[in-house]
C-alpha cells in the first residue's frame, strides 16, 4: 500500500502467487473494506495484487464494486472492477 509500484513488480507478484488463493484474496478483500474511505488511492493496487489468481481476482473486483459508495466519482476503478469481473 505505501509503495504501489511494487503491484508492477514480477518479483512481488510471484511471491503473491504463492500464497494459498482464498488465504490472498480474504486478506485483500479484509484491506479493501478497512480502506472503503480512501479506496480511490488503493483500489486498483489492490486489483493487481489480487491478479495472481483468477478467484482471488474477483473476489477483491467485487468487494471494490461493493465499497465503491460513487461509481460517478471514480469509473476508471469501477471500471478496472467489471473487467476484472469478467
Amino acid at each position: 500500500e505505501a509503495q504501489p509500484k511494487l503491484a508492477d513488480r514480477k518479483a512481488a507478484l510471484s511471491v503473491l502467487e504463492q500464497l494459498p488463493d482464498r488465504d490472498l484474496a480474504a486478506e485483500l478483500v479484509a484491506r479493501v473494506r478497512a480502506r472503503a474511505a480512501d479506496l480511490a488511492e488503493v483500489g486498483l493496487v489492490y486489483l493487481k495484487l489480487a491478479a495472481v489468481h483468477p478467484d482471488c481476482r474477483r473476489a477483491v473486483a467485487q468487494a471494490v464494486l461493493d465499497a465503491v459508495a460513487d461509481p460517478e466519482a471514480h469509473k476508471t476503478l469501477v471500471k478496472a472492477a467489471r473487467k476484472a469481473l469478467g
